[in-house]
């Protein structure tokens, strides 16, 4: 397979696609709009962090949620705007995976004043979200008195401190890698400015390793010469990328399935996809060629973008 190419400039035959790295003024609001997320996610976590008081297994799902929420959304706006970069889409995502982290702390410390603090305390949101030394004093207490597992024993000190590493690791890191998820699969055409999804355009039975090694190498001309269609396991599926405003933009994807053997009798076997052959850009001929000796069930048609 040949280098990789900018999608920003001229596509050339052969070349794997990549994003351009271009960032739309809208783009950039992102940074600021994941705070936002950050914050009503936070708040939310630290309630429920203080009304299911509870360090164990349910804690797992809490972050997850979480991290689904906040990365989803922030993915969501960078789709939106147009962002075409897995290093502002990462950063982001720490961004937000941080603030998240920090107002889930001055959430906690509110609520647990309101809920368990001496008659007449209070400890307004705000105040804990603009002092961080709040956040300070109440892990070093909670470090020597501790907080409830799910089986109500007391945890402290650096058992409950690593508890706390883990989380801060699964908050920051989870919504870093989700947000960029959004945009580090997708496929962008600089000349019609949208987003391009893929459409499977045909199945073949899976090639021998060599004629796998040739299509790894962009010889794309091997799938013109068999009609679409297989129902045997190994098999390669084929994924079209095109866009009617762009005439150079087609874009061919080579996924590898194999059939794992089903874990019960009886039941259907389960599915493994690979890529093998990324997004790559494709002679608008071979790219006709391809679609010629696709069968109409398989779709046939061109991909559509997105609206």
């Amino acid at each position: 397979m040949s280098t990789l190419h900018s999608a920003g400039s001229d596509p050339v035959a052969g070349m794997a696609y990549r994003h351009s790295g271009r960032i739309p003024l809208f783009g950039w609001l992102t940074f600021p709009g994941a705070l936002v997320v950050a914050v009503v996610v936070g708040y939310l976590y630290g309630w429920i962090n203080v009304l299911n008081p509870f360090v164990g297994w349910l804690s797992v799902f809490v972050v997850g949620g979480a991290v689904i929420v906040t990365g989803a959304v922030i993915g969501m706006m960078l789709s939106a705007a147009k962002v075409r970069s897995n290093g502002i889409a990462t950063l982001v995502g720490l961004v937000g995976g941080a603030a998240l982290l920090y107002v889930a702390w001055a959430s906690f410390a509110s609520a647990l004043v309101a809920r368990h603090g001496s008659d007449g305390a209070r400890l307004p949101f705000l105040t804990a979200l603009t002092h961080p030394q709040v956040v300070v004093d109440l892990g070093k207490t909670l470090y020597d008195q501790g907080w409830f597992t799910i089986r109500r024993h007391t945890v402290t000190g650096p058992m409950l401190a690593g508890g706390w590493v883990v989380e801060a690791c699964g908050l920051m890191l989870g919504t870093a890698w989700l947000v960029r998820r959004f945009i580090a699969d997708r496929v962008f055409s600089e000349r019609a400015n949208e987003w391009v999804t893929g459409q499977p355009l045909k199945v073949l039975p899976a090639p021998d390793e060599a004629g796998m090694s040739r299509l790894t190498e962009g010889h794309f001309e091997l799938l013109t010469t068999t009609a679409s269609g297989t129902n045997s396991f190994p098999a390669i599926v084929v994924t079209g990328y095109e866009h009617h405003g762009d005439p150079d933009f087609r874009l061919l994807e080579i996924k590898r399935v194999v059939a794992k053997p089903p874990k019960k009798k009886g039941a259907k076997p389960e599915l493994n996809e690979t890529v093998v052959v990324p997004p790559t850009f494709v002679d608008p001929k071979v790219y006709a060629a391809v679609l010629a000796t696709a069968a109409p069930k398989d779709g046939g048609g061109a991909a559509q973008a997105d609206t």
